[in-house]
């Protein structure tokens, strides 16, 4: 994802993928140093509604805020001061999927 502190554009996908793909994605992105967050169900939603350089859905807006203020907390303190607790990203049912893309029911 990619956001602009103090942008009014929501968070939008810049790379997404499966498998091999996404191994790919996480490899790049440790080069770059920019910072893993490994929360699944959200990959997969995310994964499951948008394609590349599209904002995330709304439903999801609150999830990927939780997960963004995280990051911002981790990126101001650095990630040897003050712990920062993992946030547990709730996601609404209608943005729940499998592995392979069929809703999950509750």
């Amino acid at each position: 994802m990619s956001y602009a502190v103090g942008s009014q554009e929501a968070p939008r996908v810049v790379a997404k993928g499966a498998d091999l793909t996404a191994q790919r994605i996480r490899e790049r992105a440790e080069e770059e140093g920019v910072m893993l967050f490994e929360e699944p169900m959200l990959a997969r939603a995310l994964f499951f509604t948008t394609e590349i350089d599209q904002d995330i859905p709304r439903p999801l807006f609150e999830a990927v805020a939780e997960v963004i203020a995280y990051v911002f907390h981790l990126n101001s303190f650095g990630r040897n001061g003050r712990a920062a607790k993992k946030p547990r990203v709730s996601l609404p049912a209608e943005m729940k999927f499998d592995f392979e893309g069929r809703k999950i029911d509750e």
